[in-house]
């Protein structure tokens, strides 16, 4: 994946909002989630 430090800064800023409890960091985290849960659905199968 080229671009798996964007999805990794992707996560690190919901991290980041989860230990800040910032609400806008929220949408950083599902938009993370979201995108990487194709991603753990290839890899298994």
């Amino acid at each position: 994946m080229r671009f798996n430090w964007f999805w990794g800064f992707l996560g690190f800023l919901g991290f980041l909002g989860l230990t800040l409890h910032e609400p806008m960091y929220y949408a950083f985290f599902a938009f993370f989630l979201f995108f990487l849960e194709p991603v753990v659905r290839s890899r298994k199968k």
